[in-house]
């Protein structure tokens, strides 16, 4: 596939998650604290749905990055999340 419809992800969305904004993604970054619950597959699946529908590929971006932290893209579910994110 060609670069302009699936832009590659910069240095700064793979490394960096903790400039995620608050109202999105404040519950899933707290998730690294062993006192609050992590993110389930089907939350992230969900954020990127939402996400797609509000053509936001900017923080759709930094969501896949997440995923991408926390081993979440190997499993079919996100993945298929992704695409079609991506695919919108």
């Amino acid at each position: 596939m060609s670069s302009r419809i699936i832009p590659r992800m910069s240095a700064p969305f793979r490394a960096k998650t903790s400039n995620l904004p608050s109202p999105i993604y404040g519950s899933l970054t707290c998730g690294h604290n062993q006192e609050s619950p992590k993110p389930t597959k089907s939350t992230v699946a969900r954020l990127f749905k939402a996400l797609s529908n509000r053509r936001n590929l900017i923080e759709g971006m930094k969501l896949h990055a997440y995923a991408q932290s926390i081993g979440f893209v190997t499993d079919p579910l996100i993945t298929s999340s992704i695409i079609s994110f991506y695919g919108r």
